[in-house]
This record gives structure tokens, C-alpha cells and sequence, in this order.
């Protein structure tokens, strides 16, 4: 599993599971559009990710493959706006980011 991937430091196996779990999000989410952006843009970030996981500590990508299984749980539980924080938390977006600016006129 993903923490013996961790321990052994095999990116290219973290990385390849990365992608089958945001891969498997977007096609669970119904949304055909993310999913046909999503799936291609991975394989072509993928020796990026390999790249920026080297210098990762081995608690670092245990903690990322905590954050990925927090996902999976709360999609479980049908807590929309719990999968919505979890999955932002994965990808370091923070709700200050996501949110637009009011323009005011």
C-alpha cells in the first residue's frame, strides 16, 4: 500500500497512485468535464510530481496518503461540504484562495 510505496520511497508508485485516486474523485463526481481535463493533465504533471515528492520526508507523504484516505472517508459519508475542505486540503488550496474578490463599482 502507500505507506510501504512511502517507506520505500517508490515515487513513481505514489505518484501512479496519486493519479488513480484523483482519477477515480473526478469519475465518482459525475462532472465528465473535470474528468476529461483532469485524467490527461495528470499524466503530463507526472514527472513534475515525481520530481517535487523527492524531497519529501517519509512523514511528509505518509501525512499526503492520510489527507488522500480523510478524502475518500468523507466523500463516503456524504459530507459535501466536508469532501469540498478535505479536498482542498489535499491540493494546499486554502478557502482565501477560492474565493473571489468583490469588485466594488
Amino acid at each position: 500500500g502507500g505507506e510501504e510505496a512511502a517507506r520505500n520511497r517508490d515515487l513513481p508508485l505514489l505518484v501512479a497512485m496519486d493519479q488513480r485516486f484523483h482519477a477515480a474523485v473526478a469519475r465518482a463526481s459525475q462532472n465528465l468535464s473535470l474528468a476529461r481535463i483532469l485524467i490527461p493533465l495528470q499524466h503530463k504533471a507526472a514527472r513534475f510530481w515525481v520530481f517535487s515528492f523527492n524531497g519529501a520526508t517519509e512523514a511528509e507523504l505518509l501525512s499526503d496518503i492520510e489527507q488522500h484516505r480523510d478524502v475518500a472517508r468523507v466523500i463516503a459519508s456524504g459530507d459535501v461540504e466536508g469532501a469540498r475542505t478535505a479536498m482542498m486540503r489535499v491540493l494546499n488550496v486554502t478557502p482565501e484562495v477560492v474565493q473571489r474578490p468583490t469588485v466594488e463599482a
